[in-house]
């Protein structure tokens, strides 16, 4: 993986400020995903929060995609289409910079996206040095698993593969952490064997290419393991290797 996995607790824009100012660039092009909403309208209600807020910060083009059919861009007021279809019958992601996975069900995002087979389209994207955001659910799914979002989500589409994308080095991602949640955490980490990297709504965290992660808050991250939780300050890196 070349590119940077941005990490956000599910807060608003603004709680998250820092970790936008990293994620998105000014005059970088997002893809914006908001699979995590199953229907159409909730994707495009999402997606026109997501528009409005990223061209505030300075982002040059968003592309929201409500579908993954073939065909040109939805298009709005300072958006211009960016993906194309590929030979798969889905958009693209040349020219785009930055995809941002939104927040909503994580097991409906995890479906969308193996429905549509667009993990492949992501991971390519990743490697070849374009970056991801993943804020609330999309955070989840950037982890190892996500059934940790059993806690929060109902899982009504059945998922019985609950794999992530694992681009956090082996780490399950819960954000909206607060610390009434540690005992959860700890019991999924004992049960699964896993750490979680865990990210209050008013944080976030960047992980590099080489497994460095780094928090960029205004909160403090954790991570929680069998035996401890670590809290990892604003501007602490550490390897997650």
């Amino acid at each position: 993986m070349r590119g940077r996995v941005h990490l956000g607790g599910g807060g608003s824009e603004v709680d998250e400020a820092a970790l936008w100012a990293e994620a998105f660039p000014s005059g970088s092009r997002v893809a914006v995903w908001p699979f995590a909403h199953r229907v159409d309208d909730d994707r495009r209600s999402a997606g026109a929060w997501a528009t409005e807020a990223l061209l505030a910060v300075g982002v040059a083009d968003v592309d929201v995609w409500v579908t993954t059919e073939r065909g040109p861009a939805r298009r709005g007021p300072g958006r211009r289409g960016l993906g194309q279809p590929d030979v798969r019958g889905h958009r693209s992601l040349d020219g785009v910079d930055v995809v941002a996975v939104l927040g909503g069900n994580t097991f409906d995002l995890l479906h969308a996206l193996r429905e549509a087979g667009l993990h492949d389209l992501l991971h390519a994207h990743l490697l070849g040095g374009g970056s991801l955001y993943g804020g609330s659910a999309g955070a989840v799914l950037a982890g190892a698993d996500v059934d940790l979002a059993r806690v929060a989500d109902p899982d009504d589409v059945g998922t019985t593969d609950t794999r992530g994308l694992d681009l956090v080095h082996g780490h399950d991602v819960l954000p909206h952490w607060t610390d009434s949640q540690e005992a959860v955490a700890r019991r999924h980490a004992r049960a699964s064997g896993r750490p979680v990297l865990a990210i209050p709504e008013r944080g976030g965290v960047v992980v590099a290419p080489d497994g460095t992660a780094r928090s960029v808050g205004p909160d403090d991250a954790h991570v929680i393991t069998l035996e401890r939780t670590v809290r990892r300050a604003v501007g602490e890196a550490w390897s997650l290797r």
